[in-house]
């Protein structure tokens, strides 16, 4: 289990590349807190260059919030606001990023290997996305 931290200062904390199994593009991120016994994490991830991924599923529950730019989730467009949570094990559609986009991803455990979900027969989950106001931090 992760131990309670109050406060941190993200500009201390070191980019490392990103944990985004079978993606194409360059990717970097914080880890603003992970748990090194379960993989669980929450973490600033900046595209530095477009980024690709193909269809496929998390062993993790994985969410997704837009900070800035946009990602293609399938056939929807997510801008800022914009927030997604793919269930541990249901396929997860293509994914494409534009570069400069920046994102929160939060994880209850380690990813994985990101397979193919063609390859095991699984089913899709529903590609519901939200929306929600962002007011900027000064």
């Amino acid at each position: 289990m992760r131990p309670h931290v109050e406060l941190i200062q993200e500009a201390d904390l070191c980019w490392h590349q990103a944990e985004l199994p079978r993606g194409e593009g360059k990717v970097r991120q914080r880890n603003l807190s992970y748990d090194e016994e379960d993989g669980s994490a929450s973490t600033r991830v900046v595209f530095e260059s477009a980024w690709h991924r193909p269809a496929g599923y998390n062993h993790a529950d994985v969410e997704w919030y837009v900070m800035h730019g946009n990602i293609k989730l399938g056939e929807q467009t997510l801008g800022r606001g914009s927030y997604f949570r793919a269930p541990a094990g249901l396929s997860m559609p293509a994914v494409s990023v534009e570069e400069g986009t920046d994102i929160l991803i939060f994880r209850d455990t380690v990813i994985g290997a990101f397979p193919c979900p063609q390859r095991i027969g699984l089913t899709s989950f529903p590609a519901v996305a939200t929306r929600h106001p962002v007011s900027p931090v000064n």
